[in-house]
């Protein structure tokens, strides 16, 4: 008697949670992004307002570190999230061909 395949080893599965995870991470992300932007307006606010440009600096970089670190910590789950999924395929061919 066969044992019915787990339906995490089925790859329309591993594609459907891969989907999941980038559309979920990608909402995360944009999320703080949107914060970043946030940060944008503040400052052109505060520049405004008359605050001493050296301030309006810091708060400038910060802004961009913000989106920075978000872009680059994006990809890097892009990039992990591929590598699980090439795993998971790979891993449910081998037990197909068993």
């Amino acid at each position: 008697m066969d044992t019915p395949e787990p339906r995490s080893k089925d790859p329309l599965w591993i594609a459907w949670s891969f989907l999941i995870h980038v559309v979920v991470g990608a909402v995360i992300f944009s999320l703080v992004a949107v914060a970043a932007l946030g940060l944008h307006y503040v400052v052109e606010l505060l520049t405004y307002l008359g605050l001493p440009k050296e301030l309006t600096q810091v708060f400038t970089m910060l802004e961009y570190f913000v989106l920075i670190a978000d872009c680059g910590l994006f990809v890097i789950f892009l990039f992990g999230t591929f590598l699980e999924v090439g795993r998971k395929l790979w891993s449910s061919r081998k037990i197909a061909e068993k």
